[in-house]
Parts: structure tokens; sequence; C-alpha cells
């Protein structure tokens, strides 16, 4: 359905397949992971972490209007397939790229910090791609 009609809610998928929302929920969260699927928003985010954080005193103390029964949403926003990169891609201007972002996120490169970053990029590269390495050279 993604392929062939592009972006679509997760209710359309619903009507579309004939499945259950927790079944198009599961397979869209599914698809998130494997690094398939994307959602344009925040929405879905924020609604599957509510999900996973046990209930505190401070929940007990609302009042009850803010008690009541939260709207479903965790596949809210519109969701779409991740595009396949090409081949053509310059694994140099990619490694700047990284080494650029890094660079600004943090005010330096080193290996360590590279390492725990979500994005995997090889450090040969990002090291041999970084601004300061371009000065020693």
């Amino acid at each position: 359905m993604l392929r062939a009609n592009g972006a679509c809610f997760a209710a359309e998928l619903c009507a579309a397949t004939n499945r259950l929302p927790e079944d198009i929920e599961r397979g869209l969260w599914s698809g998130v992971t494997r690094g398939l699927l994307s959602s344009d928003g925040f929405g879905a985010i924020r609604r599957r972490v509510e999900k996973r954080v046990p209930a505190t005193n401070e929940t007990a103390r609302l009042s009850r209007l803010m008690r009541g029964p939260r709207a479903r949403g965790a596949a809210a926003g519109r969701w779409s397939l991740v595009p396949t990169p090409s081949n053509d891609i310059d694994r140099d201007e990619l490694a700047e790229a990284v080494a650029e972002l890094f660079l600004r996120r943090w005010g330096f490169v080193f290996r360590d910090l590279v390492l725990r970053e979500t994005i995997r990029f090889p450090w040969r590269e990002v090291q041999r791609q970084s601004p300061f390495h371009a000065m020693q050279r």
C-alpha cells in the first residue's frame, strides 16, 4: 500500500488491508526498527514512549479530567517507506558530512564519541574527512 500510494495514515492502512489497528501498529513499528518505514511527526514516538513509562504517584495526583482515557495514537501521523539509497553515493562526501555533523553537534570529533553515536560509519573514514585532519595535511 505504501509503495503504491505513498504516505498513509494508520487508519488508511487498516481500511485498505482489513487488519486490526494493533496489527498495523505492530507492523509499522517493526518496519521502523528495521529502517524501512518513517513517520512524518513525533506524535507516534511520544505515544510509543508514554506506553512504556510506568504510572507514578505524580500521575495519580492529576485531576479527574487529566486522568481520562487517552486517545489511541501509537501509530499517529503519516507513514511512508524510507527511500533506498542509491549506489552512486560518494563515500568521501558522506564521511565529510558525518564529520561535520559531529563537529557541529559536539564541537570536536574523536573516536570514542563516534562509537557512541547511532550513526554507524567507520571511524577511519570520518577521521580522514574531518576538517582538522584536512588542516594537518
